[in-house]
Order: C-alpha cells, then structure tokens, then sequence
C-alpha cells in the first residue's frame, strides 16, 4: 500500500491496482481568491490519473474541487460520508454524469472492493476546542 499527499487534505491512496483519490483539491483563487496552494504543486492533475475511487469527505472547496472531478473518468466509484449537507455533492456530481455514487454511514466499515475496506470515521469537533474554551473562561 502506497499513501501520498499531494497537499493539504489532497490525498492518494493505491493498493492492489486500486487507486483512492481524497478530498481532490487543484483549483487557485478558491474561497473568493482567498486560498491557493502552497507552495504550488506542479501538473497536479496528474495525480487525478488511473482513478479507481473518489473520497470527498465535505462540501468546502478545498475539499470538494469540481475542476478536479471534471478530470475524472465517468466509472470512478465516488465515496462520501451520509452526512448533511452532503447530499449536494452527491446531487452535483449526478448532474456532472457520474452514476458510480455510494453514501458511506459514519463509523461502519464498508468492503469497497474485496478485501478493501474503508471507514468514514467522524471528528468530534467540541472534544478538540474545550481545552481553549475552558482555559478562555
């Protein structure tokens, strides 16, 4: 098993012939122009090639880059946590003519392919900032 990240959240995972693409993200100037890459990664979109599975874990754009779906072969098989509001993900990459679409229900454990398993596992957000907002009371 060979697991690269590319930059921020932008992750590849490849074992057995298979090839899981995370949280895609190649477009600048996201976010009003805000947020860019840094430091630049060079013909990112070759990171998009061979394809098996998409992972978008959020609908934030550097999360959820459509210009990187775009690049994407039509029969890649799209993951994405059943949680709200991602249904507009899965409702926007139907319009793109992606068919291949599986809603993943937190911590369960799904065999995407035999013997490959993937688990969408939930952060909780409160246990990570009571520390600061204790200590800032």
């Amino acid at each position: 098993m060979i697991i690269r990240n590319i930059h921020n959240a932008f992750t590849i995972v490849m074992s057995r012939g298979f090839k899981i693409v995370c949280d895609p993200w190649i477009s600048d100037g996201i976010f009003d122009g805000g947020w860019g890459k840094f430091p630049s990664v060079e013909n990112i979109e070759k990171y998009l090639d061979d394809t098996t599975h998409c992972f978008i874990s959020h609908i934030h754009e550097d999360h959820f880059d459509l210009d990187a779906i775009k690049l994407l072969d039509k029969d890649v098989k799209f993951l994405i946590p059943n949680i709200y509001p991602n249904h507009v993900i899965k409702n926007t990459i139907k319009e793109l003519g992606f068919n291949n679409i599986e809603m993943l229900e937190v911590d369960i454990s799904y065999e995407i392919e035999k013997d490959l398993f993937f688990d969408v596992i939930p952060i909780n957000l409160s246990v990570l900032y009571r520390p600061f907002l204790l200590s800032s009371l």
